[in-house]
């Protein structure tokens, strides 16, 4: 659905984020939506990369954390609406309120 990856590639645009991600993946155009474990390796497939190399970024807990994570990936929460944890929601491997400390999270997330 070339739309859609319009769409996908103009929201990367917007945010500044287009040379740093040179594929996307979009629900509508492949099948799956999050958390299905087979978006997540579709993903990783068009990357040439392997889950326990990688980390997704996400906005939301249910979905993108806990399918990341359950995929093999790491997964740094961007919480940029102001949500919070609880005991029984998808935990995190970071967390970021904007895109900026996001280099900072994954220089931590290497070292550990």
């Amino acid at each position: 659905d070339l739309g859609v990856r319009h769409a996908a590639g103009s929201k990367l645009d917007h945010l500044g984020l287009r040379a740093y991600i040179p594929h996307v993946t979009v629900s509508r155009a492949v099948g799956w939506e999050k958390p299905d474990l087979r978006i997540f390796d579709h993903a990783l497939k068009l990357a040439a990369a392997r889950p326990e190399t990688t980390v997704f970024v996400g906005d939301r807990l249910d979905v993108d954390v806990h399918g990341a994570q359950a995929a093999g990936m790491r997964a740094v929460w961007f919480n940029h609406w102001g949500g919070r944890l609880t005991p029984g929601s998808p935990q995190p491997d970071g967390i970021v309120t904007r895109f900026a400390d996001l280099p900072q999270v994954l220089a931590e997330l290497g070292q550990s």
